[in-house]
């Protein structure tokens, strides 16, 4: 459901919950707050485990800015590996993409495709 989808009674409810909750961390810190979730794993956990860029906007996954193309290699690979990563997506105009393409002197404009 997106938000155009929730009724304006509802939507205030909401944020007005969500007050409690930010002020709750604004006055006792983060670290507080999230030592009160029991079951605060399940929240930064997915059965999803394809890798997505940060700006296609595509819901599930593990978001990456260019689905991790800015990382060292070695890291990246040890960090998909731990994770039991099944695929990682692209997509096209990515701006992380264009920053590795112009760092490593490559044109930018051109589309390359490679495997590692």
């Amino acid at each position: 459901m997106s938000h155009h989808e929730i009724p304006t009674g509802e939507k205030e409810a909401r944020f007005a919950a969500q007050s409690v909750i930010v002020a709750r961390i604004l006055e006792n810190g983060m670290r507080a707050y999230s030592e009160e979730i029991t079951d605060l794993d399940a929240a930064f956990s997915t059965d999803d485990k394809v890798i997505r860029c940060i700006d296609e906007g595509t819901p599930g996954g593990v978001h990456l800015a260019g689905s991790g193309i800015l990382m060292d290699a070695a890291q990246l690979t040890a960090s998909l590996r731990a994770m039991g990563a099944t695929g990682i997506t692209s997509h096209s105009h990515c701006g992380a993409a264009g920053l590795y393409a112009k760092a490593q002197g490559l044109d930018p404009s051109l589309r390359y495709v490679g495997l590692v």
